[in-house]
């Protein structure tokens, strides 16, 4: 359905309130990669190591091997025709028989950084995410006059940085009671967001409102249990 789509607004409960999507949120830790001890061949390893951080091993763990999956068009690296189809009408498949996308160590660029050339270092950058929107998208952009849903939100350098991080970078340990929350609460978002979205308008609230209701039965045991874990790391920073 072409005529339809997801939108991502900033909605806040508050008026007056921005949305904090964008808020930098410091440094909140991550994957990380190291040689043991007993590793046989350190020298290998990192030999390795050097080359998956290299300009090579970049594109070749994001793009594949040139001529086989992609290749340069007017200077522009792009999937070629067939391996791009792949890519956009079954994923799971492309990673699977491609092995793009499978594999990750901390050595990584990211999205929307350029190599030595001029080109992304990922099949994921401002111009291919335009090039991927449907007519509606498109469409609903433009009226709100927005490349992207993301521009509709506050820029990050409108926010201070939270040297503390957010809530949802703090790690919740296996042996907490805690663990089982975020399990519980997908449940119930699974239950109810999609009756509310095609339950006729009159009937959203009524369903949102369930939806709540049940969140607060089921979960509200473990809210002190994240503000604890909240105040714990903000404290680390003498924050309150």
């Amino acid at each position: 359905m072409d005529d339809k789509a997801y939108a991502r607004f900033p909605v806040v409960v508050k008026p007056g309130t921005r949305s904090p999507y964008n808020q930098p949120t410091g440094f909140s830790g991550g994957y990380g990669i190291g040689i043991t001890k007993s590793c046989k061949d350190p020298v290998a390893a990192m030999k390795f190591l050097d080359f998956m951080a290299s300009d090579e091993g970049q594109i070749l763990n994001s793009w594949g091997v040139k001529g086989k999956h992609w290749t340069v068009v007017k200077g522009k690296r792009q999937f070629i025709p067939a391996v791009y189809k792949l890519s956009q009408d079954d994923p799971k498949t492309f990673r699977r028989t491609t092995g793009i996308g499978n594999y990750w160590i901390s050595a990584y660029y990211g999205d929307g950084i350029k190599d030595s050339t001029g080109n992304y270092y990922t099949p994921k950058f401002p111009e291919e995410a335009i090039r991927s929107q449907s007519a509606a998208e498109k469409a609903a952009l433009a009226a709100y006059k927005v490349k992207f849903w993301g521009d509709l939100t506050p820029k990050a350098s409108t926010f201070k940085a939270r040297p503390y991080g957010a809530a949802w970078t703090i790690p919740v340990p296996n042996d907490s009671d805690l663990s089982e929350f975020s399990s519980i609460h997908n449940d119930i978002v699974k239950k109810y967001i999609p009756r509310a979205i095609l339950a006729p308008p009159a009937d959203f609230d009524r369903i949102y409102t369930e939806m709540l209701n049940e969140m607060t039965r089921r979960t509200g045991k473990y809210w002190p249990m994240m503000t604890q874990l909240v105040k714990d790391r903000m404290s680390l920073w003498n924050t309150k």
